[in-house]
């Protein structure tokens, strides 16, 4: 069994792509158990209003501070990331089911449902849950990763606010169309830098 077992190529094959699948699976249950977890965190914050990040401003960088001011000004590209990583996490799971599992004569809808509920539990109940117990500490924990994925995921989620705007004005009648105004983001970020130059208190 060894010997054939050695002089089977196409057994390495079949397991190197098996084991590289495996991986991919792993890492990309990672990553969507990281963004979902920012997700959550940023909505967190968000509904808040008032922080509480005093505790880790000194690890806090620039892009970080940034961030927490206007907590949802990256949700457009945690949102495509954390799709992207659902979507791949689907086909892989679709593979390793109907597929190996399969093959080895393993029940599919057992097999199916087992997939589900890891990555149900991985990607949205641990993380989710974590984030709501301790926003500011996912959003410092996971930033860095949105950061080093930035400039892959960035270009295409402009593209993607700037065809959806198209579309909406296109589609929305003259006459419905509404002024523009600053959104309530941008409100806060005004006050808070009229605040710092003295211009305005918090009286």
């Amino acid at each position: 069994g060894l010997c054939w077992f050695i002089g089977c190529p196409e057994l390495h094959l079949l397991l190197m792509i098996t084991s590289v699948l495996v991986f991919a699976f792993a890492l990309l249950l990672f990553l969507a158990a990281c963004f979902s977890a920012l997700e959550t965190a940023l909505f967190t914050l968000r509904e808040r209003h008032t922080l509480s990040a005093d505790p880790y401003r000194d690890r806090m960088s620039p892009k970080a501070a940034a961030l927490l001011r206007n907590p949802l000004s990256r949700l457009h590209e945690v949102l495509l990331v954390g799709g992207v990583c659902n979507v791949l996490l689907a086909a892989l799971g679709l593979y390793f089911v109907l597929g190996p599992m399969a093959g080895m004569g393993w029940n599919v809808w057992l097999c199916g449902l087992g997939v589900f509920g890891l990555v149900l539990f991985a990607v949205e109940i641990i993380p989710k849950g974590f984030a709501l117990h301790a926003a500011e500490r996912t959003m410092l924990l996971t930033l860095p990763l949105l950061t080093g994925l930035h400039w892959a995921f960035a270009p295409v989620s402009r593209s993607l606010v700037n065809v959806s705007e198209s579309l909406v004005k296109k589609i929305t009648p003259k006459r419905l169309k509404p002024l523009q105004a600053l959104v309530a983001e941008e409100v806060e970020t005004l006050i808070e830098m009229r605040e710092e130059q003295g211009v305005i208190t918090t009286e």
